[in-house]
């Protein structure tokens, strides 16, 4: 049982089918010693690598800042309804540095007055896509490309999930699998967001048109 353990990067599940041989001859009162079949969950550690946080207009470039995991980002963003607030990042085993997946990779956005929580997928870019904000060269790992992971809110497409309250909002990174032994639930940073208007509330509405 021990040889599975003896190859890297092999989380998931298997079986493993043991029979057994007496030292002596053969004794027919002895059953159940041939075919006997285990179940077998290998467990992996991972790292979030290569992250990189930021605010860009909707429809420009923009600078991303590095963080590491498990630092926060320093100082408090700020979005209003004419950008867009991106994370990008990367997984990786944390045996052999390969690049993998996860099944639940999320994004949380909490509200730190209300407590109110929304939570994205963050999603995985499989091929080299060109995007202002994204560059396809960061795929580029020894001249192979891999996989990464980005979120992407528009804030001002986004409102309504917000319900248009603005204020203060945590970002958080939640990563897990079945296969993986150490759960991710990073604080990333800190944002202040200001959105639109709420159209549907008429008070709301003229308010900001006598500004």
């Amino acid at each position: 049982m021990l040889l599975i353990f003896l190859f890297r990067s092999l989380r998931g599940f298997y079986e493993l089918t043991i029979s057994a041989l007496p030292a002596t001859k053969p004794d027919d009162r002895l059953a159940g010693n041939a075919g006997a079949v285990v179940s077998i969950k290998s467990l992996g550690d991972l790292r979030v690598v290569s992250s990189e946080i930021g605010v860009t207009d909707a429809d420009l470039p923009g600078r991303l800042s590095p963080v590491s995991h498990p630092a926060k980002h320093r100082g408090l963003l700020e979005a209003d309804h004419h950008q867009r607030v991106l994370l990008k990042f990367f997984l990786e085993d944390a045996a052999d540095g390969e690049r993998i997946t996860a099944h639940q990779t999320f994004v949380s956005m909490t509200n730190m007055d209300t407590k109110e929580e929304i939570i994205f997928v963050a999603e995985q870019v499989r091929d080299c896509i060109p995007d202002p904000v994204w560059c396809c060269n960061v795929f580029r790992s020894q001249d192979k490309l891999t996989s990464g992971y980005k979120f992407d809110l528009d804030v001002g497409v986004k409102a309504t999930e917000f319900n248009y309250v603005s204020g203060r909002y945590s970002i958080r990174l939640i990563v897990g699998d079945a296969v993986i032994s150490n759960p991710v639930d990073w604080h990333v940073a800190d944002i202040k967001l200001q959105f639109q208007p709420n159209p549907a509330d008429p008070a709301e509405a003229k308010a900001s048109t006598d500004r």
